[in-house]
């Protein structure tokens, strides 16, 4: 099992073992970058710590000037990375309704990862979540969900 751990639309993936990511990147046709003590998706590697408004920020123009971890400036600036675009965007432009449900003592998704940004069942917009991506069954189990 691999720790994801989705900030503010920011992906963290912490591997278990040696062979996690490339597991992953395997079931997933995905590829995983090191960044730091974490793995994430390409287009989240080597962001900057601070953003400047009308500056370029992860291909975005930057609507405040922050200075603090990716995943905050992406807070401030309203993005997330999107799965589908493979690309930071504007949470405005996430539309898709996220597919949980609770099996024991985790939300299971209907997909493999959950899009920042998706509405729960209850209206609100999930922006992170801590959860572990189950290799062997192939499944996302999140252990809790945050709102904004």
């Amino acid at each position: 099992m691999m720790k994801l751990l989705v900030r503010h639309g920011h992906f963290a993936f912490f591997p278990d073992g040696a062979s996690d990511v490339a597991r992953f990147n395997a079931l997933q046709g995905i590829t995983l970058e090191r960044e730091g003590d974490f793995y994430t998706f390409p287009a989240l590697v080597g962001l900057k710590d601070y953003s400047i408004a009308g500056g370029l920020y992860g291909g975005l123009a930057a609507t405040k000037t922050f200075e603090g971890n990716p995943w905050d400036i992406m807070r401030e600036n309203n993005w997330v990375y999107s799965l589908l675009a493979g690309a930071i965007v504007p949470k405005s432009t996430i539309i898709t309704k996220a597919s949980v449900k609770l099996v024991t003592f985790y939300f299971v998704s209907g997909t493999t990862l959950v899009q920042p940004g998706s509405l729960s069942d209850t209206g609100e917009q999930i922006l992170s979540y801590d959860s572990l991506f189950d290799d062997r069954a192939n499944r996302l189990l999140i252990r809790e969900f945050s709102y904004e």
